[in-house]
């Protein structure tokens, strides 16, 4: 019995201290980027869209897609916005208590990651569990070896599930994007 109560706090002990050794690995790379560029794929539901994307911490993010109708995504702050340039429309909508509060705010990220029991690896991939004031889950996935962002999963508010993989990142480069949204009615 004596065996089995050790080898239980040994597992339990490595368990915590290796989970608590990837949590600060990470926040040590994510307070060390200011900015990231990477080439980006989306699956929501059934569709599958690509493009590039810009995130300036904290709170700016610029993902151009690959489409015909020049679609663009815009976060500045708490304001973000999708926009069809082809056909001069934009949708607007606030990020609070949304996925995108909690990742492009690496300070709320880090938190977030902290306060979470729920880190798993999963091949390279880290995943950090983390729910939403919505009810909503998010599923932050940092690359195992450069403790990269690599991307999230969660539920749009259609209720499909949302699926974005980064790839080719790029960090703390010179950035000249002003993350204005263009001003279509």
């Amino acid at each position: 019995m004596k065996k089995y109560l050790s080898i239980f706090f040994f597992i339990l002990f490595f368990t915590t201290t290796s989970h608590s050794k990837i949590i600060d690995n990470i926040a040590k790379n994510l307070m060390e980027t200011e900015n990231i560029s990477f080439i980006f794929s989306q699956k929501t539901g059934e569709i599958v869209e690509e493009g590039t994307c810009i995130i300036v911490f904290p709170k700016k993010m610029k993902c151009t897609y690959i489409s015909d109708d020049g679609k663009e995504f815009y976060v500045k702050n708490n304001d973000a916005a999708i926009i069809k340039h082809k056909y001069k429309i934009k949708y607007n909508y606030r990020i609070t208590n949304t996925p995108f509060n909690v990742i492009l705010d690496k300070n709320l990220l880090l938190d977030k990651i902290y306060q979470v029991n729920n880190v798993t690896v999963v091949g390279d991939d880290i995943i950090a569990q983390i729910s939403l004031p919505n009810g909503n889950d998010l599923k932050v996935i940092f690359d195992q070896n450069s403790k990269n962002l690599k991307g999230w999963e969660t539920t749009s508010m259609d209720q499909k599930k949302v699926v974005f993989r980064i790839n080719e990142v790029k960090r703390n480069l010179i950035i000249n994007e002003s993350f204005n949204i263009p001003d279509y009615n």
